[in-house]
C-alpha cells in the first residue's frame, strides 16, 4: 500500500516464494508521490519493483492513468474506486440548516471542514 511499502513489499514477496502480490496506489502526483519530491530515480525504482508483483490496483481512474504514463502496463493495473459514498455527502440544505442549529452556528457564519488524518501530507496547515 503506497509507494515504499510497494518497493520494498514487492521484493519481500518475491524473495519470500509469494506468487500474487497485490499492490495499492493513490498518492500518485506529477511532481510529488505521499508528499516528497518526485525524480526520475523515484521513478524508476518504482518502475523496477512493479515488474515483481502481480498487479496495482488504483482507487481511480486519474491514478491509473498515471501509472500508465509512466510506463505501467495497462493489462497490470485495476481501478477500484474508493468507498465512499459520495452521494451521502452531497450538499443538503435542509441538513446544512439542522447541523448548523444543532452546532449553534449563526446561518452566516463561514465553516471550513477537512477530512483526515492529522498527518502533514494532509496540509491541514493550509486549511487553517
Amino acid at each position: 500500500h503506497l509507494y515504499r511499502a510497494c518497493v520494498h513489499g514487492r521484493l519481500a514477496a518475491r524473495l519470500a516464494g509469494v506468487r500474487a502480490v497485490v499492490a495499492t496506489e493513490h498518492s500518485l502526483g506529477d511532481s510529488q508521490m505521499e508528499g516528497r519530491r518526485l525524480t526520475a530515480g523515484v521513478r524508476a525504482l518504482y518502475l523496477a519493483s512493479e515488474r515483481l508483483g502481480s498487479a496495482t490496483v488504483a482507487v481511480s481512474p486519474a491514478v491509473a492513468d498515471r501509472l500508465k504514463h509512466w510506463g505501467v502496463p495497462a493489462p497490470r493495473i485495476e481501478v477500484i474506486p474508493n468507498g465512499i459514498d459520495l452521494d451521502r455527502f452531497r450538499f443538503d440544505r435542509q441538513r446544512r440548516e439542522r447541523t448548523r442549529e444543532h452546532l449553534g452556528l449563526p446561518e452566516g457564519a463561514y465553516v471550513v471542514g477537512g477530512i483526515g488524518r492529522l498527518a502533514p501530507g494532509k496540509r491541514f496547515d493550509v486549511l487553517v
